[in-house]
């Protein structure tokens, strides 16, 4: 229940007024300087995300460069190796193999036995 007095308005004077606007203009003035120092440190953090997100690339970059030259090392160390490998191929079919191969034949499939001749009998 609510008595007459509760419903009652409080009337106050000018300058009290102007001192509770007051007030309040310094609480807002207080949580606006709390917001900026916050947003001072977001700024401080973006900042350095930022520098360590570029060092972090060119680390990176550096990284897969210097990979990128070991493979090339790598593979051109084994194009060297099998520079020759066209000229031996040929020779080798030009001049060894068909002797290889009939070698491999000859040991592979033997030739066949003669057929040995069946004695006839003499009819008598």
């Amino acid at each position: 229940m609510t008595t007459e007095t509760d419903q009652m308005p409080e009337f106050v004077t000018r300058t009290e007024f102007q001192m509770a606007l007051l007030k309040v203009d310094q609480r807002f003035d207080a949580v606006d300087q709390r917001f900026d120092a916050v947003d001072q440190r977001f700024d401080t953090f973006e900042q350095r995300f930022d520098t360590f997100e570029q060092r972090l690339s060119s680390q990176i970059a550096r990284m897969f460069g210097a990979f990128e030259e070991n493979m090339r090392r790598e593979f051109r160390v084994l194009d060297d190796k099998y520079n020759d490998l066209p000229p031996r191929v040929a020779r080798i079919e030009a001049a060894e193999l068909p002797l290889r191969v009939a070698k491999l034949e000859a040991t592979v499939f033997p030739p066949p036995a003669p057929a040995k001749r069946a004695k006839r009998r003499r009819a008598g």
